[in-house]
Parts: C-alpha cells; sequence; structure tokens
C-alpha cells in the first residue's frame, strides 16, 4: 500500500482491531515527516480505502465513488482499459527482489523526495529544527492520534510497538540529527507515554549503501530489502517478547 496518514492507519485499527487475538502485535509505522501530514487533499488518494473500509470511515464518502473506485472500477480507469484487450507488458515494482538502480540515480532521487517534502509542508530545508508553525500543528494532532492508537491496543490487550523503516544514505545525508530530532522523535516521546517498544531502522547500517535494496534506491524496499528489514525486526520483536 503507498503512503498514507497516521489518521487512516488509525481508521484502518479501528475497523479490524476486532480480529486480532489477544496478545497479538500492532505495528504503528512512524517515518520521519509523518507528524506533519494530516490527510492529503487529494480525494483521489481516499479510492483505495473503498475496497475495505465502512465508510464511515473513509473521508469524503459518497455512493457514487463507491461505484466509481470500488464496484466499477473501469469507470475510473481512463484509458487503462485498453489493457483488458491488448496486450501490454506489466512491471511489478513492489515484486522485483532488486533494483537496478545506480547510486547516482538513487542520490537523485534522495534529492527529489526532500525537495518533494519540502514543498508539501513548507519546510525551508531538512538540516535546521526551524519547523513552520502550521506544521507544530499537525504535530499536535498527530500525537494524539498515535497516544490513541496505543491506547486503543493496550485495551483490547494487544501489544503496540513503534517501528521506523530503513533509509538509504542516498536519503539520510539531507537529514541533520536536529531536524530529525524535531519532526520525528520529538514527537514519538510526547505520544508514547507508555513506553511501548520503539524500533528504529532508519539509520540501520546494513541498508546505507545498499541502494539495489530499494526501488527509488530510498526508501521503498524492494522484495529482498523487506525480507531483511523483517528479519531484523523479527529477531528484535523475539528479543523483546522473550521467545528466543
Amino acid at each position: 500500500m503507498s503512503p498514507q496518514s497516521l489518521s487512516y492507519d488509525s481508521r484502518i485499527l479501528k475497523e479490524y482491531i476486532s480480529h486480532i487475538s489477544e496478545n497479538g502485535i500492532v505495528i504503528i509505522t512512524l517515518p520521519v515527516c509523518v507528524f506533519a501530514l494530516l490527510d492529503y487533499t487529494d480525494d483521489s488518494r481516499n479510492a483505495k480505502y473503498y475496497s475495505f473500509l465502512s465508510k464511515e470511515n473513509i473521508l469524503g464518502y459518497s455512493k457514487w465513488k463507491d461505484m466509481k473506485y470500488h464496484r466499477f472500477p473501469i469507470l475510473n480507469s481512463g484509458m487503462k482499459w485498453l489493457h483488458i484487450v491488448k496486450d501490454s507488458q506489466y512491471r511489478d515494482y513492489m515484486g522485483q527482489r532488486l533494483s537496478d538502480i545506480t547510486k547516482q540515480q538513487a542520490l537523485l532521487n534522495g534529492e527529489n523526495r526532500i525537495k518533494g517534502w519540502c514543498r508539501q509542508f513548507g519546510l525551508k530545508d531538512t538540516q535546521t529544527d526551524n519547523i513552520p508553525e502550521e506544521v507544530k500543528k499537525c504535530f499536535d494532532k498527530n500525537v494524539k492520534v498515535v497516544k490513541d492508537m496505543i491506547e486503543l491496543a493496550l485495551e483490547h490487550k494487544l501489544r503496540p510497538v513503534i517501528v521506523s523503516t530503513p533509509h538509504s544514505d542516498a536519503l539520510n545525508r539531507h537529514f541533520s540529527d536536529e531536524f530529525v530530532d524535531a519532526m520525528l522523535y520529538q514527537n514519538v516521546k510526547k505520544a508514547n507515554k507508555r513506553d511501548v517498544p520503539y524500533f528504529d531502522y532508519r539509520n540501520h547500517p546494513d541498508f546505507q549503501k545498499h541502494y539495489d535494496w530499494f526501488i527509488n534506491g530510498c526508501d521503498w524496499l524492494t522484495k529482498d530489502g523487506r525480507e531483511h528489514f523483517m528479519e531484523l525486526f523479527y529477531q528484535d520483536l523475539s528479543k523483546y517478547l522473550g521467545d528466543e
């Protein structure tokens, strides 16, 4: 699934929490800039939720959109419907074991990711802790969302954990410690009053130069990258749970 807001993480958890067995693990994923994002203004971003969320949990829900996005998706397919009658090559990016990206491409993608976030959140750069006031207002709202998810999990006798996923140095080189502390770690500290485990792989050495473990060389893991990350996470989680 493509990136989403914490508010949608919360909606999904609320809708499906009854399907998780007692003592089950609830993973709350927190990338660097996630506390700065409320919800996307582009309504098409909500399309993917029509197939598995109830209407009460979908922003801007309407019956017409349900028809367009879920029941008859061909209505929203544009020219893609031609693939039904004409063979075309399909590239499964998520199924790639390794990407064929070069270091230069990875570094360029890292620069473009940073530029995109600066535009999106009104940041001057990713080197200082000078965060715009509007972004700080988002922090407060999202801290509460994470707090509520943790409480909800504990109320249902589940075990919540927080995870920050790996980046390569194509992205990490652009972040100062002060920026990451202001954007991520301070907010994690405020949200995690219950002191649930926090597994932080953002700077894990295994991933820093392994650009081919990322589809874009930066932060979208390939199949091999995901498998290695999950091995690390499973080992750390097992130690926490005392299963080893």
